[in-house]
């Protein structure tokens, strides 16, 4: 197997390519790093690792159980063997996995984490960062403040714990929600629940889900907090709900 190292801007070249071979044994790792401006790191070694640490910088793996890890501005960090997991550090970075039991995470502002495999995790913690994932029991969770977190699968979840921000499921038997203040929860697969639970959240679902809505005072003292299923106590599906000071369902017209 072939593992490449491109590093471009290194001693004043406009690019080069570094080749390391090894040979094809799934029990030896491959391993290539650099921290090199607009560097690029490419392995495709099962068990193989790849890390950059320069600004616009690239780590890809195609390995099974690979690891790519960059924390350059504006890195992308991909991997698309099985068991595989990538990490960003870098601001506007991204991470995406596209296979089974895969992890994405990143840290950077304005960051996107995206799985596309089964059992998957994405995670974003960079302020307006996306975290996305469409496998099967998969999970998907954003901290930063007017952060976006979206499954696509049954028995998924999506959490957002920055304020404005949104969690939207779409597979069955689902959660999604939003902890922080002017957060937003929506439930549109069969059998799953929306939960908005910091100040002047609002939560909406498709008929016979569930919508939870909490009710705080400015200061944050937890007030009323109510539960019903959509389709019943003049809860319509599709619709935006907020929570009143008396701790009565509000249809949200905005």
């Amino acid at each position: 197997m072939v593992s490449r190292i491109d590093i471009i801007g290194q001693n004043g070249n406009t690019g080069e390519h570094y080749y390391a071979e090894q040979a094809p044994c799934a029990d030896k790792p491959t391993n290539a790093a650099t921290s090199e401006f607009a560097a690029s790191v490419v392995t495709v070694m099962r068990k193989a690792n790849a890390a950059t640490a320069g600004d616009g910088a690239r780590a890809d793996t195609v390995g099974d159980e690979a690891n790519a890890v960059t924390a350059g501005e504006g890195a992308d960090a991909t991997t698309k063997g099985a068991f595989a997991n990538a990490a960003t550090g870098g601001p506007v970075a991204k991470a995406a996995t596209k296979a089974p039991w895969s992890h994405a995470v990143t840290a950077g502002y304005g960051s996107h984490a995206i799985t596309l495999g089964d059992y998957s995790n994405a995670a974003a913690t960079g302020y307006r960062a996306n975290a996305i994932t469409n496998g099967v029991g998969s999970s998907a969770f954003a901290a930063g403040d007017a952060s976006l977190a979206t499954t696509n699968s049954a028995w998924s979840n999506a959490v957002v714990t920055g304020n404005a921000s949104e969690a939207i499921t779409y597979g069955c038997k689902a959660c999604a929600v939003a902890l922080g203040d002017w957060g937003r929860a929506e439930a549109r697969g069969g059998h799953s629940i929306a939960a908005a639970l910091g100040s002047s959240g609002k939560a909406k679902g498709e008929i016979g889900n569930v919508i939870i809505l909490a009710y705080r005072r400015s200061n944050g003292e937890l007030v009323h907090v109510r539960v019903s299923r959509v389709g019943e106590n003049g809860i319509e599906p599709n619709t935006w709900y907020t929570l009143n000071e008396h701790g009565e369902f509000v249809k949200d017209c905005a």
